[in-house]
């Protein structure tokens, strides 16, 4: 039988004034070693404005890490509401997200799973 594992990176977000921040970062799938290397990312999104970067690392000390971008959503100006998908491909240790250039909206969630 397959297993499969969800993280939340953000859940029930409201913009307050802030307009960047990172999420905690979160074990992704090659973390556990062995459990592949496609991950889903799932973002729940109402009226939101700004961008939103998923980032994961190779290395396994998340501190000192590289970060780079393996999806990216959201458009600066443009309300976004609704859920989409994206899948994507690696043996990352360690997935986030940054939000920039938030100026409106909620984020329901943001979600990882493989």
């Amino acid at each position: 039988m397959t297993a499969y594992t969800t993280q939340t990176l953000v859940a029930n977000v409201t913009y307050s004034g802030t307009d960047t921040f990172i999420s905690n970062a979160v074990p992704a799938a090659n973390y556990y070693s062995g459990q592949g290397a496609m991950q889903t990312i799932t973002y729940q999104l109402d009226g939101f404005v700004g961008v939103i970067d998923v980032q994961a690392t190779l290395n396994d000390a998340q501190e000192s890490a590289p970060w780079f971008s393996i999806s990216n959503i959201g458009n600066i100006g443009n309300a976004t509401t609704g859920t989409s998908a994206d899948t994507v491909i690696g043996n990352f240790c360690w997935i986030r997200a940054e939000i920039t250039n938030y100026s409106a909206g909620n984020i329901g969630s943001i979600t990882v799973a493989y």
